[in-house]
């Protein structure tokens, strides 16, 4: 618990405690805390920054349209594929025990 302690007064702007009731109001303290320090207008600058991040990386990304790479409507050879030969007939259990 004096981890907690130690965090939440590290933090700028909260006023020094010597403990706490217990750990889920360290744990609110510390996390109001946290969402306090940038406030509201560095909210909105991250939001803009991670938007203006995102755009610029799709532009870097941007590739120049290639031709379709794909196998012509019929194929080259004259020769047709033979159909499938059916499975070969399998021993069963009762014909192996002799």
């Amino acid at each position: 618990m004096s981890r907690l302690v130690e965090i939440y007064n590290g933090l700028p702007g909260s006023e020094p405690v010597k403990k706490f009731k217990d750990r889920a109001t360290a744990v609110s303290r510390i996390w109001k805390a946290i969402q306090n320090l940038g406030g509201a207008e560095s909210a909105e600058q991250l939001t803009e920054a991670a938007t203006g991040e995102v755009a610029g990386a799709a532009e870097a990304t941007t590739v120049t349209p290639q031709g379709a790479d794909v196998a012509p409507a019929e194929g080259t050879s004259k020769e047709q594929a033979s159909p499938a030969e059916p499975p070969a007939e399998t021993a069963t259990i009762g014909s192996c025990v002799g």
